[in-house]
């Protein structure tokens, strides 16, 4: 999914981002629930990210959360967080922590969240 995301057209990575701001946040407004995230996306009844990924990324997701328990405050929660920031200042502070991860090798998420921060206003 963010080989895709760091992909999108400028308009596109602001539908996403769109869809990102809508999603369950935490207590830092860049930590976004990745189920909430995909169910944003799919909601937005764009193809820009093609429904087979979106169906492989909830499959994942399910496959690595043991349990997720909501609460009143975090009643869209899934278990799983995603760094995505929505704005240019805070990919820079914060890029560099996520480059070499064996997260941001397997997934593009960097690259993702770069797109996502450029294009989210």
């Amino acid at each position: 999914m963010g080989s895709s995301i760091a992909k999108l057209s400028p308009s596109d990575a602001k539908t996403m981002a769109t869809a990102a701001g809508r999603a369950q946040g935490f207590a830092y407004s860049d930590y976004v629930d990745f189920g909430d995230f995909v169910a944003q996306v799919q909601a937005t009844k764009s193809d820009v990210i093609p429904s087979d990924i979106l169906n492989n990324a909830k499959s994942a997701l399910s496959s690595v959360v043991i349990e997720a328990k909501n609460t009143s405050r975090y009643s869209k929660a899934t278990g799983l967080s995603l760094w995505i920031p929505l704005d240019t200042y805070t990919y820079s502070q914060y890029a560099s922590k996520y480059d070499g991860l064996k997260f941001e090798k397997a997934t593009s998420w960097g690259d993702a969240a770069k797109n996502l921060s450029s294009n989210a206003r």
